[in-house]
């Protein structure tokens, strides 16, 4: 005779027939099909992880060789650039220089005098270049 149904445990009856009409078993793989795919994937792993690091070591270089040609790119446009300032520099300094040595002659006594004598008369004028003292 069965118990009222008060009780949380479910009847032993129930489960074992349960488990009879049901079959609940755990098929598994066999021991040969383990093996296959632990060769499989152990192979698959051993070339895979070769050919990844292959892979990851021609990125390396890769990625050395960016950094390398980035690197003395920049040292070029540096380099390029201290020309520049140099070329700049030495303009400056033979601009200064011309317009010193301008001023030294239009400053000289015979340049004075030639322009402070007639300076509209190209007799004097030309008197004047032919000397190369002084000229504008």
């Amino acid at each position: 005779m069965k118990e009222p149904t008060d009780s949380i445990r479910p009847d032993q009856d129930e489960i074992r027939t349960y488990h009879h009409t049901h079959s609940i078993h755990s098929q598994g793989i066999g021991l040969g099909t383990a093996i296959v795919l632990a060769a499989i994937i152990g192979i698959g792993g051993f070339w895979g992880g070769k050919i990844g690091y292959a892979m990851y070591l021609e990125w390396r270089a890769e990625q050395a060789m960016k950094q390398v040609a980035q690197a003395m790119q920049a040292a070029q446009q540096r380099a390029q650039e201290e020309q520049q300032r140099r070329i700049q520099a030495a303009k400056r300094a033979a601009a200064a220089a011309e317009k010193a040595r301008r001023d030294k002659i239009w400053n000289s006594r015979a340049c004075k005098f030639w322009w402070e004598h007639d300076p509209k008369n190209p007799a004097v004028i030309a008197k004047a270049r032919t000397m190369q003292t002084c000229h504008r």
